[in-house]
């Protein structure tokens, strides 16, 4: 599949998992959790959670400024629903190579379960080993409010693993898109924030939107670019990209082009096929590449960024 490239739119320690490891997270950051206003009354879906973890190799060394990072956007396709593509965990073995070979600083991730996020959290803290490393989960549910369960026994749903040098802030919100198609199940932004003392920080979403109506995953793009993002970062400076399997392509009818045509903001916006990242300005994108992985049909796509040092406007 062609890539549709880079297009700039004008629009106005020790092992530890689940709540275990946000227990880690509250000793580690304590007081220090900070958000900014517009994003405290964000609307978190039941069971969402996130937690942090010391690096496995700390330098004594002043933490750099990021400058510039790898995101690796992956769909898993694990739950056990999709038979099309369901391998029983290949996936996620298949990512974890991926995570060591290219050596990503923030990992976004769609139709995982609660374990595969445990999993790739301890490959990312070693790749990323000289860093604090933070993880944020979503569990998606259906319109009755029952989650999703995977085949494996652990929760469905999406998540963002990302890492920082110096991070002495981190928080993470759900929004849930307003706009969802019959039958579907919720879809919804799920974004962490990680930060250091200085606002050297940034802001990440990962996102899914519905594969099943066109027009309905075209509304949810547009509240994205046009709300969740802005709520996320409220008044903060620090840059914010949301990646994911957007299922919809880069130009046409409904469309990411059709998405961001009102938003009030500048953004850039690159991706292959049905996976994308929109940015804020203070993120410059580069290149994007994409990798076949086993037991899932959507391949992986990796983004190039550079964060240049100029902020959110």
């Amino acid at each position: 599949m062609p890539s549709h490239g880079l297009t700039r739119v004008r629009s106005g320690a020790s092992r530890t998992t689940g709540f275990a490891r946000f227990a880690v997270a509250a000793a580690l950051v304590g007081a220090a959790l900070g958000a900014p206003a517009a994003a405290s009354a964000a609307p978190a879906d039941a069971g969402h959670r996130s937690g942090v973890a010391a690096p496995l190799a700390p330098s004594a060394a002043a933490a750099p400024r990021l400058e510039a990072a790898t995101v690796l956007q992956v769909n898993l396709c694990n739950s056990g629903a999709d038979k099309e593509c369901y391998a029983q965990g290949k996936s996620v073995k298949a990512t974890a190579e991926l995570v060591r070979e290219i050596e990503p600083q923030i990992l976004t991730l769609n139709e995982a379960c609660s374990k595969d996020v445990d999993a790739l959290f301890e490959v990312m803290r070693r790749v990323n080993s000289g860093t604090m490393v933070h993880w944020s989960f979503s569990p998606i549910h259906y319109a009755n409010g029952h989650h999703i369960m995977c085949a494996n026994g652990g929760h469905y749903g999406s998540a963002v693993i990302d890492s920082l040098d110096g991070m002495s802030h981190y928080n993470s919100w759900a929004y849930t898109f307003k706009d969802q198609a019959r039958g579907d199940e919720r879809r919804l932004a799920n974004c962490s924030m990680v930060n250091t003392k200085d606002n050297a920080g940034y802001f990440t979403c990962a996102v899914q939107m519905t594969e099943r109506d066109k027009a309905t995953a075209t509304a949810q793009c547009k509240q994205l670019v046009e709300s969740i993002m802005d709520q996320v970062a409220g008044k903060s400076d620090m840059p914010i990209l949301s990646a994911g399997t957007f299922n919809i392509r880069a130009t046409g009818k409904d469309s990411i082009a059709t998405c961001m045509e009102d938003v009030a903001d500048d953004y850039t916006t690159a991706g292959q096929g049905v996976q994308h990242v929109v940015a804020s300005t203070g993120i410059t994108l580069g290149q994007v590449t994409t990798h076949e992985l086993e037991g899932t049909k959507v391949p992986a796509a990796a983004f190039e960024i550079d964060f240049d040092g100029e902020g959110r406007r």
